[in-house]
């Protein structure tokens, strides 16, 4: 099926289409050297020079989703500071037209150079901007050094669409190329041509397309699933329209067992389609049905297909046994219940001790720093990084590695701004985390690759280190969920990548000295090999000291196909506990912080760079994805493992000899479940998880 799709706004969601991604670095063009105001006899006059300039596009959840604007500019400076950076004052104003549109000032510098933070309104008018940076010395007051710089080329797609011009882009218009339509394979029933409709099933993993059809043995005639205490469990139906069903309402009783107890309430999505890069090379683009909204109306015509996802949860204290329930879909046609069947299992699910899972990088607090945000808005941002949080736990993560802000900045009493880091200790104590809190500060000390904010062009070798420990040291004494949790400093991330500046590799190794010297603990992401102590390294060539931790970026979130259910779900499962790795964390969860403008969309993105949404960005926790809960489903599929393995040892231990040999027998079972682990299709992962419950159930004593 091929298609137009135009740009378009979101309902509840302001969107701002843009011409670049984080990583587009604007032209610039000096209009004159920087003015030397203040200096002495014997100093060299002081020059100021732009290294690199971002444009940032940011989700912002305040009371709806938000995209907004910043632009990050770092500075370097050549000549001699007259009382050292400490006592150096920055002041810059960026302007369109000769009007002011957002200032900013860095009360001290703590190196020989610095980064400017412009948050800019939507719409915002292309063209070129013009930026002043004023040096002043503190002590005396006296001006050292001025520049005038001109930013060229910015622009934001959404400004098009108010101020109409030639030269601007074009709106986007770009064809989508879906899967080609599903033949009909199954025989419709008397029953079926009645109420326009037959009810069918696909692994909830594999997409159902709006041209999706079912064939016979997907046709099904109720809703069935089991799932262990303390575990969410998905269940998935469709309908295929036989005629236009028109509104279809879909509504979920109570599951109720024989003594009258209920699960908690079902959670109904219906699964919509967002435009998305079809592969990463960004030349085709589908529908694809991977958005989750909790709602229970959509629309259904003849010849479609519509997917209903559901999520059952069992707590840990519920009484094993058969649940039961009703599905009640009514239509323009009338109305139809199919029943709902759900099988609590005599177990509880349980974290495994010798795993942790995680996402590097998340942003959800990365804004209690924006100074656009009120204190209202920030209250605001924390509630919603608290939801995501909440829902991060229960789809089995243990660890958080939140990112940094882009640039370091101080607040006006002189220490740093760590606002962000104390959101995300407060949300991670709250929640109840047990794995370790691991704090991506790379940005904060000039390690980031060249180009962007907060790059290793600016590391400076002598005074990073010690801004390194003033962080440390302020975060111990201000904010005491440190003292309770496993805490963790990173100071580089995917440090090989030099990208024409300074050896990372060597920044890091000096930073993470500095964090030792401090009796603290940490990590790095790394593809090459390095001698250095680290207590966690994640990705690379296994390390000679220190944990490994499974980067699969390629297989999670970065696959060619852009998005890949069962490959999310073998790389969380069992497949990592076969592994030597001791935690999984690919980056990253939700490119949040630097979007494409609209978050649902890849028809705004650059070519190749389709956006990271392993869930998309919401209001009331991050909206599901068929990925996410694969990511749940592989992490589960971990947990039956270790319930397994505790029965079989327990087994094998055992002075009943009958009971040792069934632990051999089950021993055997999961050797061959590990053996088919890293090459396990979705069927083949069900499979074992059903030989897996077999094997607990036959294990667990009388």
């Amino acid at each position: 099926m091929h298609s137009v799709l135009n740009a378009h706004r979101k309902e509840g969601v302001v969107v701002v289409k843009r011409f670049a991604m984080l990583a587009w670095f604007l032209c610039g063009r000096l209009l004159f050297m920087p003015v030397l105001v203040s200096a002495g006899a014997h100093q060299e006059p002081v020059t100021i020079q732009i290294m690199s300039k971002n444009l940032s596009h940011r989700i912002v959840l305040l009371d709806r989703v938000e995209t907004r604007l910043k632009l990050l500019i770092g500075f370097s400076l050549t000549g001699d500071l007259p009382s050292g950076p400490e006592n150096t004052r920055a002041h810059a104003v960026l302007s369109h037209r000769g009007v002011e549109l957002a200032s900013f000032i860095a009360p001290r510098l703590d190196y020989h150079g610095g980064n400017l933070v412009f948050y800019l309104p939507y719409p915002i008018a292309p063209g070129d901007y013009d930026l002043v940076v004023e040096l002043a010395d503190i002590p005396s007051k006296a001006g050292i050094a001025k520049l005038n710089y001109r930013v060229q080329g910015i622009e934001t797609i959404g400004a098009r669409e108010n101020v109409p011009s030639a030269k601007w882009m074009k709106p986007l218009s770009i064809p989508l190329s879906n899967p080609p339509a599903e033949d009909l394979g199954a025989i419709a029933t008397e029953r079926d041509n009645e109420r326009g409709c037959i009810l069918w099933h696909r692994n909830p993993f594999r997409y159902v397309y709006p041209d999706s059809a079912p064939m016979q043995g997907d046709v099904i005639s109720d809703v069935s699933l089991k799932l262990a205490q303390d575990e969410y469990e998905p269940a998935t139906f469709s309908l295929y329209a036989l005629k236009d069903l028109g509104r279809v309402r879909v509504s979920v009783s109570e599951l109720v067992c024989d003594r009258g107890e209920p699960l908690p309430p079902a959670e109904l999505h219906v699964v919509e389609t967002v435009p998305r890069m079809k592969t990463r090379e960004g030349t085709k683009y589908e529908l694809r049905p991977r958005l989750l909204k909790r709602q229970m109306c959509t629309s259904v015509e003849a010849g479609q297909s519509q997917r209903f996802w559901l999520t059952v949860h069992a707590p840990p204290a519920t009484r094993p046994g058969i649940y039961r329930g009703t599905i009640t879909i009514a239509t323009d046609l009338g109305r139809t219940q199919i029943p709902l069947k759900a099988r609590v299992l005599p177990f509880t699910l349980v974290e495994r001790p010798d795993k942790e899972y995680g996402f590097d990088m998340t942003y959800v607090f990365q804004e209690m720093t924006a100074q656009d945000l009120t204190e209202k808005e920030r209250r605001k941002v924390y509630e919603h990084g608290l939801k995501y949080y909440r829902s991060f736990k229960e789809h089995g993560l243990t660890t958080i590695i939140p990112h940094s802000p882009f640039v370091f900045r101080r607040s006006q009493d002189g220490t740093p701004d760590l606002r962000d880091l104390q959101a995300a200790l407060k949300a991670f104590k709250e929640v109840g985390f047990t794995g370790p809190f691991i704090y991506y500060c790379g940005h904060l000390v000039q390690t980031s690759k060249p180009g962007w904010a907060g790059s290793s062009l600016g590391f400076d070798a002598d005074r990073h280190p010690v801004l390194m420990k003033e962080i440390i040291s302020y975060a111990r004494s201000n904010f005491p969920e440190t003292n309770s949790i496993d805490l963790y400093w990173m100071p580089g991330d995917e440090v090989q990548d030099d990208r024409g500046g300074p050896s990372r590799m060597r920044i890091a190794e000096r930073l993470l000295q500095a964090i030792r010297e401090m009796n603290e603990k940490t990590a790095i992401s790394v593809w090459a090999e390095a001698s250095w102590a680290v207590d966690i390294t994640l990705g690379g060539p296994r390390p000679k000291h220190g944990k490994h931790w499974q980067y699969p970026n390629e297989e999670t979130t970065l696959p060619d196909s852009v998005d890949d259910a069962e490959s999310m779900r073998r790389a969380f499962g069992v497949s990592h506990v076969k592994s030597h790795y001791v935690g999984i964390a690919p980056w990253t969860f939700q490119t949040s912080e630097n979007a494409s403008g609209d978050p649902y969309t890849d028809l705004d993105t650059s070519k190749g760079s389709p956006e990271v949404m392993v869930a998309y960005p919401g209001t009331d926790g991050p909206l599901l994805t068929p990925e996410y809960e694969a990511m749940r489903e592989g992490i589960d599929d971990g947990k039956y493992a270790y319930v397994l393995e505790t029965r079989i040892e327990n087994a094998k231990n055992s002075e009943d000899d009958e009971r040792q040999c069934l632990g051999k027998q089950g021993d055997a079972a999961y050797k061959e479940i590990l053996e088919s682990a890293e090459n396990a299709s979705l069927e083949k992962m069900d499979e074992n998880r059903d030989t897996m419950v077999k094997w607990i159930l036959q294990l667990t004593p009388p």
